[in-house]
């Protein structure tokens, strides 16, 4: 699924030593109770919260990208990085399938395991975005200005987020949300 991005850029004159990617990746699932009288595919449908651009979805990635940066001016008064620090936090969301027998259970296990592997798919390109903003960022010239410095910072990771989103687009139609990867139920 398409993920939401924002955005956070702030300056600081003073900073750490290195420039670094910190992430964190959560997984929340919701509770799909066995019907007898149901499919999989419907039961899970039926109690997923997952709605996005008028579809159900089974499975769910969210994920953001901040960056901050930090500055010193050099000899000639010009403007340059020195550090970076960039955040990509993420929340898959998941069906967790409880009341089920034994062969349901056998249908849901590698499916959910796909739609997983799926889904952490779509974090790794705000993982991927997250790492070339750090890299980009830290490596622009300096400038004659810390205003203009930041802007070109900013623009340079909205660009990349941009382009990471079209990713992730085009993985969902390539993959058809994940079929082609397994993430398949029967009607």
């Amino acid at each position: 699924m398409r993920a939401l991005l924002c955005l956070l850029s702030l300056s600081f004159v003073a900073a750490p030593t290195a420039a670094e990617v910190v992430q964190s990746l959560e997984v929340k699932t919701y509770h799909v109770p066995y019907r007898a009288d149901m499919s999989l595919r419907k039961a899970i449908s039926a109690a997923s919260p997952v709605r996005h651009g008028g579809k159900i979805f089974h499975g769910f990635t969210r994920w953001n990208v901040s960056w901050q940066l930090w500055w010193n001016l050099t000899a000639d008064g010009r403007c340059e990085i020195h550090n970076t620090q960039t955040r990509v936090t993420g929340v898959i969301t998941l069906p967790v399938l409880s009341g089920a027998p034994d062969d349901v259970r056998q249908a849901f296990d590698p499916y959910v395991t796909a739609l997983r592997r799926h889904e952490l798919g779509h974090y790794q390109f705000g993982l991927d975005a997250a790492h070339q903003i750090d890299r980009q960022i830290l490596a622009l010239p300096p400038q004659a200005t810390c205003p203009l410095l930041e802007s070109a910072a900013n623009g340079l990771g909205r660009r990349i987020l941009g382009e990471a989103i079209q990713a992730e687009i085009e993985y969902d139609r390539r993959t058809r949300y994940g079929q082609t990867e397994g993430v398949t139920l029967p009607p």
